[in-house]
């Protein structure tokens, strides 16, 4: 019997699934010299936001860069306390409670390094106000450099590795966010890896995995492995993926969903030391790396110590800020196209069928597509579970020529709201078809 997962993608197959278009890099308005921050992507209100990092300064200051319609800098200013000021900390989007929450982080104080174990959260609506949580439990040791991801499925958040004041760290946290918080260290089976700092991880949603690559081990070594995290069991495994980037720390790294991959960019090695390129890991079948660095054109700058998101609604893969080879701060925000919808046919011609824009995706309350039909008749939009089944029909008949969008409100035809996971949507016109996943979090 074939796996869920494996319908899904033999089904996308079936729509006419191609390789994304060649990415290219777009210059976004520049906001102010920044390394070592972290930044979060928005989606109910399509921005990225970025809190803390260094300039001359340690800094604990929040801004916001629109990436819908003109993008444009906003400082914004919370009220209640805030954090202390801090670098190389981790932060994450809530999305079930509109919120993004930051967790430990370091900075110096004289000649001292003061680490942080403390955990936040800053609520994103119009008047946005910082919280301290007091989670249950034991605490992780105070550190900064770990990598951080939210796991939907389960509402929690998964700390891995870091350094503390005793060095680097290869442990596994979890902070569940139902009820009462609580912190709980994890021991999954298998050989870890070996601990470090300054790698990135992201969540793999078809595969309900978590995927760890690179950082710096202080031995001083870079490390370029790649490690998946199951979670159902809950085990350690090497992935052998051929050649790929160099091994590198202080990179960033985003989930690209209409790709079904992870993308890398930039960061620190022992070869070129500050690097520009892209790098995209496949995570179908048997996971392979390709270049995607964009031939030709205008691209930023080597750096590390940058932050990036992925922008869903617009499907780029924004980054922002980092330090440049000569102790250079960078204030330059940058977005590179990962490609449109996947589509049969002429996807760009007002006479066939086109999506515009689907989004937001991961979705939490609403997602919606926009399309453009290339004549008088009738369209099905209908979406589809990992099984193959038909959760909603959003639309069956006719439609005039133009422009439409069609809601979901991520309820069945039952009227039940859906739970978390992957579907994919199917839009036909005739024997014209558009399909693409896309991810459901929480409840």
């Amino acid at each position: 019997m074939l796996r869920p997962v494996t319908v899904l993608l033999a089904l996308l197959a079936s729509l006419g699934a191609s390789p994304a278009a060649a990415a290219t890099w777009t210059p976004l308005p520049s906001g102010f010299d920044r390394y070592y921050h972290r930044a979060i992507y928005d989606s109910l209100r399509t921005r990225m936001i970025v809190f803390g990092g260094v300039d001359s300064l340690y800094r604990n200051d929040v801004h916001e860069l629109t990436l819908g319609g003109a993008p444009a800098w906003n400082l914004i200013a919370p009220s209640g306390t805030p954090p202390d000021v801090r670098n190389t900390h981790s932060l994450i989007y809530d999305p079930l409670r509109d919120r993004m929450l930051l967790f430990a982080g370091a900075k110096m104080f004289g000649l001292t390094v003061v680490l942080f174990n403390d955990v936040w959260a800053l609520s994103l609506g119009p008047s946005p106000a910082w919280t301290q949580l007091a989670p249950a439990g034991t605490k992780p040791a105070a550190r900064h450099g770990h990598t951080l991801i939210y796991d939907p499925v389960r509402d929690r958040l998964i700390v891995f590795g870091g350094r503390d004041v005793v060095g680097f760290r290869n442990d596994v946290w979890e902070l569940s966010l139902s009820g009462t918080p609580t912190w709980t260290q994890l021991t999954p089976s298998g050989t870890p890896p070996t601990a470090r700092g300054d790698a990135t991880a992201i969540y793999d949603p078809l595969r309900d995995r978590m995927i760890l690559f690179g950082g710096f081990d202080g031995k001083p070594n870079y490390v370029g492995d790649v490690w998946e995290l199951t979670f159902s069991p809950l085990a350690w495994n090497p992935i052998s993926a051929g050649a790929g980037p160099t091994a590198r720390e202080r990179h960033v790294a985003i989930y690209d969903p209409g790709g079904d991959r992870m993308v890398v960019f930039g960061g620190q090695d022992a070869v070129n030391h500050w690097t520009n390129d892209v790098w995209g890991l496949s995570l179908a079948g048997t996971p392979l790396w390709s270049n995607l660095t964009p031939a030709g054109g205008s691209a930023p700058p080597a750096r590390w110590g940058h932050s990036g998101v992925y922008d869903s609604v617009n499907q780029d893969l924004v980054i922002f800020g980092g330090s440049a080879a000569t102790g250079f701060f960078y204030d330059d925000a940058w977005a590179l196209s990962l490609g449109p919808p996947v589509a049969v046919g002429d996807a760009g011609s007002a006479s066939h069928l086109s999506v515009m824009s689907a989004g937001p995706n991961p979705a939490c309350q609403e997602w919606s597509l926009a399309f453009r039909t290339g004549e008088t008749g009738i369209v099905t939009l209908r979406l589809y579970d990992t099984a193959g089944r038909i959760v909603r029909h959003l639309w069956n008949g006719p439609l005039a020529s133009g422009a439409h969008a069609l809601p979901w409100d991520l309820r069945s035809d039952a009227g039940v709201r859906v739970p978390a996971g992957t579907y994919f949507y199917e839009l036909r016109e005739g024997n014209r078809r558009l399909g693409k996943a896309l991810v459901v979090i929480g409840r």
